[in-house]
């Protein structure tokens, strides 16, 4: 029987979190972005030192998902004044956690891998961040990444430009507004 849980990234981590990253990242791309604009894009944004600092950054949250000694998903989510969404992109409770990445391998789609990851980041967003709302941004081409937000209570709220290389892409502005005690 397989050991699966979700935990907190550590620093031993960062290697297989990149290789992760490298792997997963193309997959959630619309396809008219350029194999090289992707590779830069990973290199910039998503390499050890990346995830080095991101583990470092106060109001950051790096977790994945374990099975047996396997990362098979990763989430990065951030807080704080620096993340908060802009008034155009809908959002409609503040403070609001930042969900910037949520990927899984290929053979754990549909399964419980990114259910387990987003519990997660709705727990740290509430208790830590002491967030009202987590909102994310999705290519409008991605449907299988829309239908799951969806599924998990994300509510579309509006759109986001994002640029990959020379590409524009208008993506959807997720919102998933936390419980209130």
């Amino acid at each position: 029987m397989s050991k699966t849980r979700v935990r907190a990234a550590q620093e031993s981590d960062v290697e297989a979190l990149a290789a992760l990253a490298a792997e997963t990242f193309p997959m959630a791309c619309p396809p008219e972005i350029a194999d090289e604009d992707i590779s830069a894009f990973v290199e910039a944004n998503l390499s050890p030192a990346r995830f080095r600092a991101y583990l470092k950054a106060p109001l950051h949250a790096v977790l994945v998902h374990e099975t047996d000694t396997r990362l098979d998903g990763y989430l990065l989510m951030m807080a704080g004044d620096d993340f908060l969404p802009e008034p155009s992109y809908g959002v409609t409770q503040l403070p609001s956690a930042y969900l910037s990445k949520c990927y899984v391998r290929l053979d754990s789609h549909g399964g419980t891998v990114a259910a387990a990851l987003l519990d997660e980041a709705k727990r740290v967003a509430a208790d830590d961040f002491e967030a009202a709302s987590i909102w994310l941004n999705t290519s409008q081409g991605n449907v299988r990444a829309r239908r799951f937000y969806e599924k998990h209570g994300f509510a579309r709220v509006g759109v986001k430009t994002m640029v990959v290389g020379g590409q524009v892409c208008d993506d959807y502005v997720y919102e998933h507004i936390l419980a209130t005690s």
